[in-house]
């Protein structure tokens, strides 16, 4: 299991250990004797749901985790078995240093955890279900619905049907918003690897924004799919939203179907996340792709960078 211990260390003791997979986290200082001080680390042994090879698994409570699918920052995502239940979830564990960050602290503890039950009590056909939340060995985690299918990045939309198939996508996201809208809970996080269709061709969106759950704009790529390119600029610069947020994400997935492109690919003046207010996309009724007309007004509204 993870470990806890502390001990005097140099430079060179901390670049030995990172080199090995510890991870450190910097303490205050340590008063040992009247006048005298020692800087300590935190030093949080290798976590094994970190070192996960492919074809091993993990015990993690109730939870057998069998797959790693993405690691990031702050926090990973995994696939397991609900032991209890005997059925596939999706697992979001954030990893020790970021939840020591809301541990440590009763308010911040308090703020996730309100946020992480204010979407488990969304329940809505096209929402994915979030059964269960808590802390295991130093780790906030939660757990939700697993998806048998595709999301929307790997789904290819026939031309002649274009139009309607896209019409008829976003008339569920936008029902499921507004049930969620209507709930006091905001999404901040849409994105086309967040819409699924199941292979029952049931539509299912996933993952809120959850504090500690997401990563931080400012160390994304431009050029990569990267999930900033599909939130509001006042949450890129201002690390805040509401409900508007979410139907300017949802008109960055619109323009993209209808286009064929992401709208930021339109406009040369976007090389990070604070250029964007200063950007111009191009009209969607300029672009050359064929497309019911009635779209235009309607995704250029939804994509004005004024809130």
């Amino acid at each position: 299991g993870a470990g806890l211990s502390w001990l005097q260390t140099t430079a060179a003791d901390h670049a030995a250990l990172k080199s090995s997979g510890v991870q450190m986290m910097t303490m205050p200082s340590v008063s040992w004797w009247p006048g005298k001080e020692t800087a300590c680390v935190e030093v949080l042994w290798r976590n094994p749901i970190l070192q996960l090879k492919e074809g091993q698994q993990y015990e993690f409570g109730r939870y057998l985790i069998t797959q790693r699918l993405l690691r990031h920052t702050t926090y990973a995502t995994y696939l397991a078995t609900d032991l209890l239940m005997e059925r596939q979830i999706i697992m979001k564990v954030m990893l020790p240093q970021a939840s020591a960050t809301f541990l440590q602290n009763e308010r911040k503890r308090n703020h996730l955890f309100d946020r992480i039950k204010s979407v488990g009590r969304v329940c809505h056909p096209y929402l994915a279900f979030l059964h269960e939340m808590g802390e295991h060995e130093g780790m906030v985690f939660f757990t939700r619905e697993y998806i048998d299918g595709k999301n929307l990045t790997e789904i290819n939309i026939p031309e002649e049907q274009r139009d309607a198939e896209v019409l008829m996508l976003l008339q569920k996201i936008v029902r499921a918003l507004r049930y969620a809208h209507d709930k006091g809970v905001v999404f901040m996080n849409l994105k086309p690897g967040n819409i699924w269709l199941s292979d029952a061709q049931e539509l299912k969106i996933t993952d809120f924004r959850i504090p500690g759950f997401n990563e931080d704009p400012s160390t994304a790529n431009v050029l990569a799919p990267s999930h900033w390119r599909y939130q509001a600029p006042e949450i890129l610069l201002e690390g805040k939203g509401d409900a508007r947020s979410d139907i300017y994400s949802m008109g960055v997935i619109a323009y993209e179907l209808v286009a064929g492109r992401h709208p930021y690919t339109t406009s040369r003046t976007v090389n990070a996340p604070q250029d964007i207010p200063h950007m111009r996309i191009t009209s969607l009724g300029d672009v050359d792709k064929r497309h019911h007309r009635a779209w235009d007004k309607f995704v250029m509204r939804a994509l004005h960078l004024d809130a």
